[in-house]
């Protein structure tokens, strides 16, 4: 069978001159919702729940998550053609539907409800010392709005029907970001802390496992579904070389993991963890980059080349921005006046 070539396979006029939507720096941010999102629900669950380690661990995620959720929407400030224009979504936002605007904004959704996390989760950290009954209550506002935003990304690109065709095949995706949330704060809590335990060795390996096996479950479905169909054909194309890799580097996350929790190596849970995090940022850009290069037709794929140059130093400034609030939050002076001798974290 042969197609209409335009300039080869068969595209649509619009995606041969705009091959990707969402521009890199994307990766960037959907990595910082992961922190913010992943750090803010395991910080809550320490304010509002007993189990220990939460407890324990409770500070390190919630000064996390206080310095990476402000910085969330510089990502699609960065990436807008007319960035001064970024404002409105808060001014003249379309959530509910009406004559002029039929539908909602899942875009606007969401972007009313980042200052309130933002608030749930300084307000949590701020009252956790000084008022803890009013801390609880901000927690189970941070676990809620956290777990929204941690598939806010995904569910974005399954309801972008109009140019990203392949992620409406994707169902489980909104899974598998929250589930990368956990585990990429875990990970970072592994890197940053420097706190090596069975118990945290043991988290990082079961959300690892949860993790590959929601990754199995997602391309089993694809295979089922679309074995022998040029969508799988192309798909596989564009996934294959990171993919591999990305999948190579979990696995050996997985199996260092395993023998420092089941086999008392614990220095290799401080590995896994930096391995999982390399993993984590190629399966992200397999998901928000290689997916948009197959045409909404399925019959082919687009070329790209990333201009590295333009996007990364952009990406970069939002994780310096971070994790210089981070280093402020952490500093002890900060801590004693701002957050009133918290507990050590």
């Amino acid at each position: 069978m042969s197609y209409f070539a335009y300039p080869h396979g068969y595209l649509y006029p619009n995606e041969f001159f705009e091959p990707i939507l969402w521009l890199p720096v994307m990766v960037a941010y959907t990595l910082l919702i992961s922190i913010a999102s992943g750090s803010a629900i395991i910080g809550a669950l320490g304010v509002i729940t007993p189990w220990t380690w939460f407890r324990e661990n409770r500070l390190f995620f919630l000064k996390l998550a206080a310095a990476t959720s402000p910085v969330i929407l510089l990502g699609p400030l960065a990436d807008i053609r007319h960035p001064e224009r970024g404002i409105f979504v808060l001014i003249y936002s379309h959530i509910f539907p009406s004559e002029t605007h039929p539908g909602s904004s899942l875009i606007a959704i969401l972007a009313n409800l980042w200052l309130p996390f933002v608030l749930s989760v300084w307000g949590t950290l701020f009252f956790l010392k000084r008022k803890p009954v009013v801390s609880k209550f901000l927690a189970y506002i941070a676990l809620f709005l956290g777990a929204v935003w941690s598939t806010y990304y995904a569910g974005l690109l399954i309801t972008a029907d109009t140019k990203l065709y392949l992620y409406n095949f994707l169902p489980l995706l909104p899974m598998g970001f929250f589930l990368g949330a956990i585990l990429l704060s875990v990970s970072l809590y592994g890197f940053l802390s420097g706190r090596i335990n069975s118990l945290s060795s043991k988290i990082l390996f079961w959300t690892l496992v949860s993790f590959l096996f929601l990754r199995a479950l997602e391309g089993l479905r694809l295979f089922i579904l679309f074995g022998g169909t040029p969508l799988l054909e192309n798909a596989s194309k564009v996934y294959s070389g990171l993919n591999t890799l990305s999948l190579f580097l979990f696995l050996l996350a997985l199996g260092l993991s395993y023998l420092s929790t089941f086999k008392g190596v614990s220095l290799l849970n401080l590995l896994s963890s930096v391995l999982t995090i390399i993993a984590l940022v190629l399966d992200r850009w397999n998901i928000v980059v290689n997916t948009q290069l197959v045409s909404k037709t399925t019959l082919t794929t687009l070329d790209y080349n990333v201009p590295l140059s333009h996007w990364l130093p952009e990406a970069l400034a939002f994780f310096f921005f971070a994790f210089g609030l981070y280093a402020l939050i952490s500093m002890k002076v900060f801590e004693r006046r701002i957050l009133g001798g918290v507990e050590n974290g």
